[in-house]
């Protein structure tokens, strides 16, 4: 379907994105890790938004997404974490994306 699809092109993406353009690469890995949650795998949804945080720890949706992954796999703490981290960003205007797929 749409996501299988999706995910194919965002591997694609990722295959040819610059390792320095690590903003981009953060996108897609939020991405990716939204598209892996839809398809039921949490933890390779909670891997790409671990590596989105890697590549851009002043992003909110990183965390947002390694939380939802967390939640998928019962993984309360971690998640929690998460979605505290990511409330801080925003609260300290320290975010500099959030983004929906």
């Amino acid at each position: 379907g749409d996501q299988v699809e999706a995910l194919y092109y965002l591997n694609e993406v990722l295959t040819v994105t610059h390792p320095g353009q690590k903003g981009d690469r953060a996108k897609y890995h939020c991405l990716r890790s939204g598209v892996h949650l839809a398809l039921g795998d949490s933890m390779a949804a909670r891997g790409d938004a671990s590596e989105a945080v890697e590549l851009a720890p002043h992003m909110t949706e990183g965390y947002i997404r390694r939380a939802e992954a967390c939640e998928a796999m019962g993984d309360w703490d971690r998640a929690r974490a998460d979605y505290e981290r990511a409330q801080e960003l925003i609260g300290s205007r320290e975010d500099c994306m959030y983004l929906r797929a």
